[in-house]
């Protein structure tokens, strides 16, 4: 009993955010997204080391422009500036990284998980 805390408020509005949160069955009103789910953690972590895998794979100057634009989050100019290639030969490699991925995860990790 020690370490239950009562908790007393005179503004309604907390207990109503509370109860937003839950449908009439008591169950989430916004299902919990399947990366936020415990159960998912191990799965999510082997996922991303099959995804640093394939990226380490690419050639140099694919993994740089990828990396700088999907996990850095450089726009398109910026990349082009540090770089010094075209925005079409940027477009260029992003597309043939994201072909590249496509095809590792596939193989290394979706058919892994298919017993391919």
């Amino acid at each position: 009993r020690r370490r239950m805390v009562q908790f007393k408020s005179d503004d309604d509005s907390i207990g109503e955010a509370i109860d937003a949160l839950y449908d009439a069955d008591g169950a989430y009103a916004d299902p919990v997204p399947a990366w936020q789910q415990p159960d998912n953690r191990t799965e999510q972590r082997q996922m991303m080391t099959v995804l640093e895998r394939c990226v380490s794979c690419l050639p140099r100057q694919t993994g740089r422009v990828f990396m700088m634009r999907e996990w850095l989050g450089f726009e398109t100019a910026e990349i082009c500036e540090r770089l010094g290639v075209s925005a079409e030969n940027c477009r260029t490699i992003l597309h043939r990284a994201r072909m590249a991925l496509r095809a590792c995860m596939q193989r290394d990790w979706i058919g892994e998980k298919a017993g391919v």
